[in-house]
């Protein structure tokens, strides 16, 4: 099994869950783990962004809330745990 994390924000973090999503077609044990900073993060999203959200959020094999609602730190808190629990990380 390979694992992915992500962060669910938009801009590269979409397209990076994007083509892990589509590598998976190929690859089935690749499996995508969505680390999120809270539940709200795309409440003031635009609807297309939203979309495009909940469709990938529907297709992680893993969701991880670092907090439950926005606060000060949340960010970084969800940076910290993808950091932390990864082997390389792309900026």
């Amino acid at each position: 099994m390979r694992y992915f994390g992500a962060g669910g924000a938009r801009g590269f973090d979409t397209i990076a869950a994007q083509a892990v999503l589509t590598l998976r077609e190929e690859y089935p044990d690749i499996r995508l783990i969505l680390v999120l900073p809270c539940k709200t993060q795309a409440g003031d999203w635009s609807e297309g962004d939203k979309i495009t959200y909940r469709r990938i959020l529907s297709q992680a094999d893993k969701v991880v809330y670092t907090s439950e609602r926005y606060e000060r730190g949340c960010m970084q808190k969800r940076n910290r745990h993808l950091v932390d629990n990864s082997a390389v990380c792309l900026l």
